[in-house]
């Protein structure tokens, strides 16, 4: 397995001492980690990379606290795992807000950054494995389930709808049977013709869902407590 790491620290030691880590692990583990360094907050957000899988934060960074780096990265709908590094556990109820897999005080305890990692590379791999199979015009295709917001069914097609554009494919088995299989992967039906990815939602209205990508998809009433509680259970895990 790979994984793309970003490490933000204004410390060259302790940045050091992650990476020191990182090899470690990987010695033991197998696991390959792609590692990228970035010494502000301000030119991680800059120049950050789209590929990355894991991002390790310091909150006590100059200028920008990595608090407020993960609130800017959030809002752009990034969904990256965020570990972060603190010398103080007063930051812990704020990075409950922007989701953090996990925060680790400095200097590092190896055991448990190793536990951590290892519990976040068993996420990810699960995460990069969501593929599923689509009837297009030129015949079967496969795709990646991550890049999918959300599924509209319209007669006998399903439509799925990314980030900057749709496609449409032919339903050869029924939309009760597409949710059923997608559930697991972190999908949701909202109402008779909408399937959502979970991970692609922005914020949750009465009456519809609004998407990553800007778009409203319609919540049926007597969704919306279920919705809620599956919302819950999907961020919690």
């Amino acid at each position: 397995m790979e994984l793309n790491v970003v490490v933000c620290d204004d410390n060259l030691s302790f940045r050091q001492e992650v990476l020191n880590g990182l090899k470690r692990i990987s010695g033991e583990t197998g696991i390959i980690f792609h590692t990228l360094m970035f010494t502000s907050g301000e030119s991680l957000l800059k120049d950050y990379p789209e590929n990355t899988d894991l991002l390790i934060l310091d909150i006590a960074l100059n200028n920008m606290t990595g608090i407020e780096v993960a609130q800017k990265l959030r809002k752009e709908n990034n969904n990256v795992g965020i570990f972060f590094l603190t010398n103080m556990d007063q930051y812990v109820f704020e990075g409950y807000d922007v989701h953090a897999f996990a925060f680790l005080l400095k200097p590092l305890q190896y055991d448990l950054f190793k536990m951590k990692i290892l519990e976040y590379a068993d996420t990810i791999s699960k995460k990069k494995n969501r593929f599923y199979e689509f009837k297009g015009a030129e015949g079967l295709e496969i795709i990646d389930l991550n890049k999918v917001i959300y599924l509209e069914c319209i007669r006998h097609k399903v439509i799925l709808h990314f980030k900057n554009e749709s496609k449409e494919y032919s339903m050869s088995d029924s939309f009760e049977t597409i949710e059923e299989d997608l559930r697991k992967f972190g999908f949701f039906r909202t109402q008779r013709s909408y399937i959502v990815n979970m991970s692609k939602v922005n914020s949750l209205k009465t009456k519809e869902v609004l998407m990553s990508n800007g778009e409203s998809v319609p919540l049926s009433p007597n969704k919306y407590d279920e919705f809620l509680m599956g919302y819950s259970t999907f961020l919690n895990n």
